[in-house]
């Protein structure tokens, strides 16, 4: 639904319940205009290559759960010339997701959930859970005063014990990149 020319497979075969039909069909609008927006940035992407492997499944009762990993290569719009030449020729990505399927009274299997397990990360450019950089998320504006660069917050050296159990914790306020992006 993100490239430039439409899928050659659909969805076909597969019956959902009401709740998730809506969803999807709300979804794939959504992810075509994401597709067109990339499109007009940088010429979006060409095609998509999307393999799916099934690594776990369990039934309980009525419901279905199927553990897939979808393996993605998403293609651009380069030249083979300049791929030679170091450009990329696909952004490729694994995620994981969680399907289930409810079983109705005459025995009909129907998809009624897919989540992916987007991590802490960026989503890839085929999920709507990352943030839309047209979207205000209240993170700043390019105009804001960022402070002093003058001297750095602080040089103490740290004692040599206290390494050991230092963990780093990030996290992205994509309001904030864009209005960075945006200035310089």
């Amino acid at each position: 639904m993100v490239t430039t020319t439409p899928p050659q497979a659909r969805i076909s075969g597969i019956s959902a319940t009401r709740a998730m039909a809506n969803r999807t069909s709300d979804e794939f609008a959504q992810l075509a205009a994401k597709g067109q927006r990339y499109e007009q940035v940088d010429g979006g992407y060409t095609k998509a290559v999307v393999d799916v492997t099934v690594t776990d499944s369990s039934l309980e009762g009525a419901t279905a759960t199927l553990q897939l990993t979808e393996d993605t290569r998403l293609y651009m719009p380069f030249t083979a010339a300049e791929v030679a030449e170091g450009a990329p020729e696909y952004e490729e990505f694994s995620l994981p997701h969680t399907v289930t399927f409810d079983r109705t009274a005459d025995g009909t299997w129907l998809l009624a959930s897919d989540k992916a397990d987007t991590g802490s990360g960026p989503a890839p450019s085929t999920q709507l859970t990352e943030p839309d950089a047209a979207e205000d998320t209240g993170g700043g504006t390019p105009d804001e005063d960022e402070g002093a660069k003058d001297s750095p917050s602080g040089t103490d050296e740290l004692p040599d014990d206290s390494t050991k159990d230092v963990k780093l914790q990030a996290g992205y306020d994509y309001g904030k990149i864009v209005a960075y992006a945006d200035k310089y």
